[in-house]
């Protein structure tokens, strides 16, 4: 109970102060930190503050709001009056991106340097003969396209690679078989291309006769060219043929096709001019078979 005291004159009597004691929790603010909070009493100085981490990003501070506010280091001194919330802030970090020409020249430039949450912006040119650029990606093979309005994300330095496209037309080629035949010639048709493929529409075309063929050969990139032959007719395999007694027939002589009949005058066939046929002729015809090559 309280202590009675007894005085026989004036006295002053003087209040004692205890400083309160807040607690100061602390607000990662997307990064991670081991000391989730403390203590600090008022009018003396925070004292030692954790250092949290967030990849890809520089430590800025402890602030008293998530963004913006008054910073609070370990000198300043307590002011508050209520529990209290602390809260980090970061600086995105840079980060060097390299380009791999991926089989073209020297990229220009060879680097630029990227903050992570925002645009890659201008990216490199390169060239390669018989190609164009198809874009920037990820992996040398495969991978994700990067534009210059594709937003960096990354955590480390990052190569990106060029992806070619063929800008050559596929070459294709035709070769005859069977030539000489009167059944027609017979096309082989082959292609190849920059890219180590060709499609063509048709590969081999057989027993063709007079006429000009055209055929398509595309590559992989969606170029495409056509290659054409022609094949010819001409006279071979002759045949000799007599002139029939009373039937004088047609038959090609050389290139002319020509009617025949026997003239006693002239002791021989003739060509027809008459409207019959006399004895038996004896002259002969050639007729001739057509042949392709």
């Amino acid at each position: 109970k309280p202590w009675k005291w007894t005085y026989t004159k004036n006295i002053d009597l003087y209040a004692q102060w205890k400083a309160n004691t807040y607690t100061v929790t602390f607000d990662a603010n997307g990064g991670n930190v081991s000391t989730s909070n403390k203590t600090v009493t008022y009018d003396g100085t925070y004292g030692t503050l954790p250092t949290p981490t967030k990849t890809g990003y520089r430590f800025d501070g402890w602030f008293t709001a998530a963004s913006n506010g008054t910073q609070i280091v370990a000198g300043t001194k307590v002011s508050i009056t209520a529990n209290q919330t602390l809260y980090a802030h970061w600086t995105a970090s840079n980060f060097t991106i390299l380009f791999d020409a991926n089989g073209g020249g020297e990229p220009s430039p060879k680097t630029i340097t990227v903050t992570k949450g925002n645009k890659y912006g201008t990216l490199a040119t390169a060239s390669r003969n018989g190609y164009n650029l198809a874009g920037w990606y990820t992996a040398k093979s495969g991978g994700d396209l990067v534009t210059d309005n594709t937003v960096f994300n990354g955590d480390a330095n990052q190569t990106l690679y060029a992806h070619w496209t063929d800008s050559t037309k596929p070459n294709c080629y035709i070769s005859k078989s069977n030539t000489g035949s009167t059944n027609g010639v017979n096309l082989t048709i082959t292609c190849d291309d920059n890219s180590g493929s060709c499609t063509l529409n048709k590969t081999v075309d057989n027993n063709k006769k007079a006429g000009t063929y055209v055929y398509t050969v595309t590559d992989p990139s969606g170029n495409s060219n056509t290659c054409s032959v022609t094949v010819s007719g001409y006279n071979c395999k002759p045949t000799q043929y007599a002139c029939g007694r009373y039937s004088c027939g047609a038959y090609v002589c050389g290139s002319t096709c020509v009617q025949y009949y026997y003239n006693s005058q002239f002791r021989g066939c003739i060509q027809w001019s008459h409207s019959y046929c006399a004895e038996w002729c004896t002259e002969y015809c050639t007729r001739y078979s057509t042949c392709y090559r």
